[in-house]
């Protein structure tokens, strides 16, 4: 199993006979209230609320004064049954008006209310980039240096809601139908790898490479668990010459030796949305070969390419690759474009898979007997619509879950089928 981005939740899972939970009820994309990868940070979330608080206190005012569209005509109609009780809800609603705006009512509250809420945001930025400067320089002292106003909104989203997601999910395969708490990250990776490594070539159980960027030295990082029949001539090669010698460029890591408590950071380092969310911090174990450095890690969509040539040194001779991104579409079938930040992302990034997946076939394809694309025909759901999306061609809205539904069937219809099926 292979894979980047949301890729690697999905083979994490998979490489440990836990496919159904990926699409089963109640699973990790069948769930009510839907399942949030990200949201945006906590600080930016408490600023947006104490604004939203100022600019209500600031229409108070005008909601006083609109009232009067519905006071003085309910006094006009009861002044056609009672003509003093009619003008008696008019005199007393002029009286409260008049109160309101007096010098220690409105006049005073209002500016200190506002003033208040505004600098209550503000306070919640400054301590959202306190905490983030101190998390950082945790990790090194480089890390949280900068102008102190460049960081106030920095990357808006955060993907610990996801994170937390699929780790919950696969503290499940362990802790069975006991409650007990979900132990540390590096303990959980330590406790998936020793259930992959001693069931490997049993059934249901996979290999698995998967993948992320490092931002520190520019290239990706490919963490690997293969049987030990192929484990050294993976991980010690020289991949320009084919010759067997140690690895020396630090970017291949076995997740059965020094990267065994790395499995959840890759997992991390995959949800990273590259600008919108913040790198994950990734620290090497002191016997790798960065010796216990802390580099800055994110998701590359470009990554595929790299994942072909890493699955063809290991071996792997058919590729059957699964992928959202529908096909190509016919002319006079545009969208309209929405103008809001995740409507954005999620068009950029859905053209970009699309593409990286057709390069890399094009380019790879040669190098293994058979590889099989399986993805929709059209998809309106993109990389950030957890909770469905409207689709503007069939005038209705699509659930993940139905998106899951038809995955199944493409796969039928465009692998098992013509391919299974024609060699039995």
């Amino acid at each position: 199993m292979s894979g980047r981005g949301i890729g690697v939740a999905a083979a994490l899972f998979a490489a440990v006979d836990a496919a159904p939970k990926i699409w089963e009820e109640g699973g990790l994309w069948r769930r009510r209230p839907p399942v949030r990868l990200y949201r945006w940070r906590r600080s930016l979330q408490a600023a947006a609320a104490l604004s939203l608080a100022a600019a209500a206190i600031l229409a108070i005012p005008l909601l006083v004064i609109a009232s009067g569209l519905i006071v003085y005509p309910m006094s006009f109609f009861v002044q056609m049954v009672d003509a003093d009780a009619g003008h008696r809800v008019a005199m007393a609603y002029s009286a409260l008006v008049a109160r309101a705006f007096e010098p220690p009512a409105l006049p005073t509250l209002i500016p200190r209310l506002v003033t208040f809420a505004v600098s209550a945001a503000f306070a919640a930025l400054a301590l959202g980039v306190m905490a983030s400067a101190l998390r950082a320089r945790r990790q090194s002292a480089q890390r949280g240096r900068g102008p102190w106003w460049s960081r106030l909104v920095d990357s808006p989203w955060s993907a610990a809601p996801g994170l937390a997601h699929f780790r919950a999910a696969l503290w499940q395969l362990f802790r069975g139908p006991a409650h007990a708490h979900a132990p540390a990250p590096g303990e959980l990776s330590r406790r998936y790898v020793e259930l992959l490594a001693d069931n490997l070539g049993q059934p249901g159980f996979r290999e698995l490479i998967v993948t992320m960027l490092d931002l520190e030295t520019r290239t990706d990082l490919i963490f690997a668990l293969v049987v030990e029949g192929r484990r050294q001539s993976f991980f010690h090669r020289d991949r320009s010459a084919h010759v067997v010698r140690p690895e020396r460029s630090g970017d291949l890591i076995d997740l059965a030796g020094v990267g065994r408590s790395q499995a959840l950071d890759v997992l991390a380092g995959a949800l990273s949305v590259p600008v919108i969310t913040q790198p994950h911090l990734l620290a090497f174990s002191p016997e790798s070969y960065w010796k216990g450095e802390t580099h800055r890690t994110c998701d590359r969509p470009a990554a595929v390419g790299r994942l072909f040539h890493e699955l063809a040194s290991a071996g792997v001779e058919q590729v059957i690759v699964i992928s959202a991104a529908a096909e190509r579409p016919a002319p006079h079938r545009l969208n309209r474009p929405s103008g809001t930040l995740r409507a954005r992302m999620t068009e950029h990034l859905a053209a970009a898979d699309a593409s990286v997946v057709r390069d890399a076939i094009a380019a790879h394809a040669a190098h293994f007997h058979g590889v099989f694309l399986i993805q929709p025909e059209h998809n309106p759901v993109g990389p950030f619509d957890f909770a469905g999306a409207y689709d503007e061609r069939s005038d209705r809205f699509q659930s993940v879950e139905e998106l899951v539904d038809r995955g199944y069937e493409d796969a039928y219809r465009q692998f098992i089928e013509p391919i299974v099926g024609a060699v039995e």
